[in-house]
C-alpha cells in the first residue's frame, strides 16, 4: 500500500438478524500526527496505520459488547469502490 492521506477510520458491525439486532457504525477522525502521512517512511506508515486501526477497533468492542468489529480507512473503502466501478465496467 502507499501513502494515502489518511481522514477516517470507519467501523462496523453486521448486528444479527436472527435475533432482529442491526448492526452499529461509526467514524473516527484521524489525529493530526497520523493525517500527516508525508512524515513517514512508507513501511513504517503501514504499521502505525494498523497500530492505530487496531487500537480503536478494540476500543469499539468495549462500545459494542459481543459483536465482531470491522474497520477500514476510508481511503480503502475509496479504493474498493473504484475497484468494483472497474470491474463492473
Amino acid at each position: 500500500m502507499s501513502i494515502q492521506r489518511v481522514e477516517k477510520l470507519h467501523l462496523w458491525t453486521t448486528g444479527d438478524s436472527s435475533v432482529g439486532t442491526s448492526g452499529e457504525s461509526a467514524e473516527v477522525s484521524a489525529p493530526g500526527w497520523l493525517v500527516s502521512s508525508e512524515h513517514y517512511e512508507p513501511e513504517g506508515f503501514n504499521a502505525t496505520l494498523e497500530e492505530f486501526r487496531e487500537k480503536v477497533r478494540e476500543a469499539f468492542e468495549v462500545i459494542w459488547p459481543n459483536e465482531k468489529v470491522y474497520a477500514q480507512y476510508v481511503f480503502e473503502l475509496r479504493e474498493e469502490d473504484a475497484a468494483l466501478d472497474a470491474a463492473a465496467g
